[in-house]
């Protein structure tokens, strides 16, 4: 094909060619009318037969539609489509970080490193499955990298829009229905499914973890043959480093019957992130016990020495320690997130939604004034481990009830294009086992601490319904107009806390990187945005987190212990992150009853106000470590 550098393709000016195969030429390309790079990805017309011209640009316009649908994080988007010679042509995000291809040398990856880089992609199946589409040609030249270096699936339905009846044959180059070596065995006889995809994932993570692809021969024939006719080489074959545990989930992966691999791709996706995640360990012992995470000097979370036995089917990873007499340990799995991630990371923000700020309900940002930063230095991680495991629900002294968040991994904050810069970048934070409110703080509970001398009253005496914190018939609604100091003293009271930034967002995300408390997609019925006023805590179901804490979309915005600085996650731990050691403002999260219009109701979202700042919707929830 001719390079088309310096050309223009309708309003796309070509700048340079960026790839090219046997089935495309990829530039870089500038969108002339919204001025932002793109690529463009010029399909080769010796890829389908002349005769099957008309039926494969109809073909391509009617899929081409349904792929610049699928809006998900780890997803490349589509942007346009065209025609050029005859030649059909999709327009694509511009990725600048190149593609795994590239960055695969032929040694091993080790494991910790591999997964973190398959998850993503992993989940940007799960939701393409979830929208009836299937990839078809999972491979790593089909694996992008954004400029911060996030994981995202380009090529959607590529093999589908090409696919002809002379392709799907033995004697064909393949194009259409795959790529030899990454292709499952049902994909020769066109019997293509999502668990085709899933195949095809495990075959760059067996590439990822050994340097090769499990068959590999000079032709398309010879690696049919080998599929069907030789056991699949263990991947410890070729690096006794794997631990057996990976290797058995990555060999389920590869089953030659569909049926033997995963159910889908969320039970791939949770089999993974149990690896990848430190558990908490139930004891079996006539004595005190802990269990020790500890990290190495560098900081590095993935090395860890594990004084524990891990489960049968759990190989153990680090050491394995006696201390006194025999223990037997049980790690119970948590759950890790990622990643992008949808159903991954949050989906795109409809700029649209973002909110004006208005004096009551806006949450300033103050991107100017950035505290002193104080990283922490690296911590020890040693959670208690106890007799039996911990409760899921309790009631405090004070009548309150709590759920636990159970100790673990998972994706803070987001690296979409379209997100604000103060959640950036997306980074895996371990937490510690603690308690969270299940409902926001209500009038009631705060009478009591009230009447009790331990709080103050609300200072907000001009506000026509300040009647109704002290009635008991309106003891049910959040109290507002506390500012961060009254929230404190309130959750000290308790013998309780705020919770971090960190607790807050694990709390209401859970580990599986969703967008808002219920999953994916804003819909304001789901959460109190009715732009009046408060209602009583609880009173949607829907918008309930993972661990069953409500209203941490809507109703009101909280009060958590953080300082607030923009570029907090840019350099803040991995563990137990405490926030800035100073600053001007406090973190407020979660959406409020004065407006839930996309960004603010997202469990990414950071507010902040400075720490005396009141507001008619503005509340807060405690939360309590576990007691030893």
């Amino acid at each position: 094909m001719t390079d088309l550098s310096g050309e223009r393709i309708d309003r796309y000016q070509i700048l340079e060619k960026i790839g090219e195969g046997g089935m495309a030429t990829v530039y870089k390309a500038h969108d002339t009318r919204l001025e932002r790079d793109v690529a463009l990805k010029l399909i080769r017309r010796s890829a389908f037969p002349p005769e099957m011209l008309d039926n494969i640009l109809a073909r391509f316009e009617r899929e081409a539609k349904s792929l610049a649908r699928l809006s998900h994080p780890n997803i490349v988007t589509v942007h346009d489509y065209g025609e050029h010679d005859g030649a059909p042509y999709l327009v694509l995000e511009y990725c600048p970080g190149g593609d795994l291809r590239q960055r695969l040398h032929g040694k091993p990856l080790d494991w910790r490193e591999a997964l973190p880089l398959i998850l993503p992609i992993a989940r940007a199946l799960k939701a393409a499955h979830g929208a009836g589409v299937i990839h078809r040609d999972v491979k790593p030249s089909n694996i992008m990298f954004t400029k911060d270096g996030e994981p995202k699936l380009s090529d959607f339905g590529i093999a589908k829009i090409l696919e002809t009846n002379e392709a799907a044959t033995l004697t064909g180059t393949g194009v259409g229905i795959g790529t030899p070596g990454y292709m499952a065995p049902e994909q020769w006889t066109g019997e293509t499914s999502p668990k085709s995809d899933q195949y095809g994932l495990g075959v760059v993570l067996y590439e990822l973890l050994t340097g090769r692809k499990p068959y590999e021969a000079d032709t398309p024939a010879g690696v049919l043959i080998k599929q069907t006719s030789q056991p699949l080489p263990l991947p410890r074959q070729h690096n006794p480093e794997i631990p057996e545990a990976v290797e058995a989930e990555l060999v389920k992966s590869l089953s030659r019957d569909p049926a033997g691999r995963f159910a889908d791709m969320g039970a791939f996706i949770k089999a993974f992130e149990e690896l990848l995640t430190p558990v908490a360990a139930t004891v079996v012992s006539t004595g005190h016990l802990k269990t020790e995470f500890t990290e190495s000097t560098s900081g590095d979370s993935s090395e860890l020495a594990t004084k524990a036995v891990l489960p049968a089917n759990k190989r153990p990873i680090g050491k394995i320690t006696l201390i006194g007499a025999a223990i037997l340990a049980v790690l119970a799995g948590m759950f890790w997130v990622g990643t992008q991630l949808s159903k991954g990371f949050p989906a795109v923000v409809d700029p649209t939604e973002i909110p004006s700020h208005t004096a009551s309900a806006t949450l300033s940002r103050k991107p100017s004034q950035t505290p002193t930063r104080t990283p922490s230095p690296t911590q020890t991680y040693t959670p208690t481990v106890t007799a039996t495991p911990l409760p899921v629900e309790i009631t405090d002294e004070k009548g309150v009830k709590m759920h636990l968040v159970p100790a673990g991994m998972f994706g803070m904050g987001s690296s979409h294009d379209q997100e604000p810069a103060d959640v950036k970048p997306m980074h895996m934070v371990t937490l510690h086992n603690y308690y969270m409110d299940v409902y926001e703080v209500t009038n009631a509970q705060y009478k009591v601490c009230l009447d009790a001398g331990a709080c103050t009253p609300i200072s907000k005496k001009d506000d026509p319904k300040a009647r109704r914190y002290y009635d008991p018939k309106f003891g049910n609604l959040p109290i507002v107009w506390v500012d961060w100091i009254q929230t404190k003293a309130f959750c000290e009271w308790r013998g309780a806390r705020l919770p971090t930034e960190a607790e807050w967002e694990k709390a209401a995300r859970g580990t599986d990187g969703r967008s808002y408390p219920w999953g994916e997609g804003l819909d304001l019925s789901f959460a109190n945005s009715n732009g009046s006023d408060v209602t009583e805590v609880g009173k949607f179901e829907k918008d309930k987190s993972p661990y069953g804490m409500y209203d941490m979309a809507g109703n009101v915005f909280e009060w958590v212990n953080d300082w607030y600085d923009p570029t907090y996650y840019q350099y803040s731990p991995s563990e137990d992150p405490q926030g800035p050691s100073s600053g001007d403002s406090r973190v407020l999260r979660g959406g409020s009853w004065y407006f839930v219009r996309g960004i603010d109701g997202r469990t990414t979202f950071r507010g902040s106000q400075p720490p005396e700042f009141i507001a008619p919707n503005i509340g807060f929830r405690c939360a309590r470590d576990v007691a030893p």
